[in-house]
């Protein structure tokens, strides 16, 4: 699709007429990303005015961010934000695991959810997505959260339940999803980015990022990781404050971008003095 506004009007004529077309077409993909990329910095503006905790406006005027592959615009602009080849997560996530189980196991575990997962590390042939789950779970368990604003000390179990929910099914995932939802609703509170994942026997099968006005479904849970990620930075939302250390760490670790202040906590500080002490 050529935009011949371009031509004969100004930048912001052609800035509108493309927010328009992608509003009103869903195909073809490559021409919904052209247009994407061009309107990048009016969306941007949007986002940074419009201070609503919900993003609900921004999602109503650049609806392409509901589809299902929505995923890939909000990498998009992630890439316009930081540039491209900016993180070595699916790189270096494996190496970063074998490490930190080490340390997982010169750590106290006290909570017995925490303990029967570290067990379980032990388990030969353990599926990868699993294995990743109970890595980032047991974080909490080893970088305990701090503090929130509301000077409440959250607890293990919360930050967990706050970074990734286990189903027992599908139907149990849209159950629990629109649940949270009505609470969050009713709260008048924002629903942080979330990974919600269905667990069969000992492995994960599906995998969705879920926060207010949007739904993805990813492949495998490093990409439900990464996607949840760029949504704090994308759309200008907040995570919860009991994961806050866990997504400082791996945006500092994997993006090589600070989150806040929070990436120089002292736990922080020794897990990553510990990970370059292994190198």
């Amino acid at each position: 699709m050529y935009c011949f506004l371009c031509s004969t009007l100004d930048e912001v004529a052609c800035y509108d007429f493309e927010k328009n077309w992608l509003r009103n077409n869903i195909a073809p993909s490559d021409e919904v990303l052209r247009c994407w990329n061009d309107t990048f910095l009016i969306r941007y503006k949007e986002i940074l005015e419009n201070q609503q905790s919900d993003r609900q406006h921004i999602i109503e005027q650049w609806p392409r961010l509901t589809d299902p592959d929505g995923y890939l615009l909000v990498d998009a602009d992630f890439i316009a934000l930081f540039g491209a080849n900016k993180t070595d997560l699916f790189n270096e996530w494996d190496k970063f695991s074998h490490t930190f189980e080490k340390y997982i196991k010169n750590s106290q575990i006290k909570d017995k959810f925490s303990l029967t997962l570290s067990k379980q590390l032990d388990s030969e042939g353990i599926q990868a997505d699993y294995r990743y789950y109970i890595i980032s779970v047991l974080f909490h368990s080893i970088i305990k959260p701090i503090r929130t604003s509301e000077n409440k000390l959250p607890t293990i179990v919360q930050a967990q339940r706050d970074l990734c929910v286990i189903c027992d099914s599908e139907d149990e995932c849209i159950n629990t999803i629109k649940s949270m939802r009505d609470d969050f609703k009713a709260a008048q509170q924002s629903l942080f980015p979330r990974i919600f994942t269905i667990k069969q026997e000992d492995s994960l099968t599906k995998f969705f990022v879920v926060c207010n006005g949007l739904e993805f479904k990813l492949p495998t849970y490093l990409r439900a990781l990464d996607v949840a990620l760029k949504l704090k930075f994308v759309l200008n939302v907040k995570f919860s404050e009991s994961t806050e250390l866990f997504w400082g760490f791996v945006t500092r670790h994997f993006y090589n971008i600070n989150y806040q202040n929070k990436s120089k906590n002292n736990q922080i500080l020794l897990l990553e003095q510990y990970l370059l002490n292994q190198k």
